[in-house]
């Protein structure tokens, strides 16, 4: 995936969104890593959160790179980024089924700004995907760090309360670290 997105990146044509390309993979890896960890408080396969984490903004990949050429400008302009920013979880979950992924993954993806998701009984991928959006838009946040749990259920369901959040935001820094240093990021 880092080389796929490194190429993508130095590609000729893409030029022109390198800068959006990047922030979503810094984006992409910090879901990724806090699902991880999200994932083993739950009873949700770590490695299978991970990559959900890393796929989440799939639906923003496509958009992006069939964007390339229309307009110049388009990165930026904030009714083109809400417009986005509105269908990229729909399209995300077109692409994983489409590529074969599992059910789980897709639906997560789908789903990924449902806020009040209920799940079965006991806490999902999609919750863990839920929650880990919601706390990388906090990590990227200069401190102190507050995470607004209320009004979504991920949250409950996983059992995270604020003293949680704190912890595993401070072990996804260094994680991410560590991270950063095997992919050379």
């Amino acid at each position: 995936m880092a080389f796929a997105v490194q190429q993508l990146r130095l590609a000729p044509a893409l030029r022109s969104i390198a800068k959006p390309l990047n922030v979503l993979w810094e984006e992409s890896i910090t879901v990724a890593s806090i699902c991880q960890v999200i994932a083993r408080r739950t009873s949700v396969n770590p490695d299978e959160a991970f990559l959900t984490g890393l796929l989440h903004g799939i639906g923003r990949l496509y958009i992006m790179v069939r964007a390339v050429g229309k307009s110049n400008s388009w990165y930026g302009d904030p009714a083109i980024m809400e417009t986005i920013d509105g269908w990229h979880a729909a399209i995300g979950k077109a692409v994983l089924e489409n590529w074969g992924f599992a059910e789980a993954m897709s639906e997560a993806v789908g789903l990924q700004q449902d806020y009040g998701h209920t799940g079965k009984s006991e806490p999902d991928l999609t919750d863990v995907l839920i929650v880990s959006v919601v706390l990388a838009l906090v990590l990227r946040e200069p401190g102190p760090r507050t995470v607004a749990m209320d009004g979504i259920n991920s949250f409950r369901r996983v059992g995270l309360t604020a003293p949680d959040c704190a912890a595993i935001l401070k072990h996804a820094e260094y994680q991410l670290g560590s991270l950063h240093a095997a992919l050379g990021c």
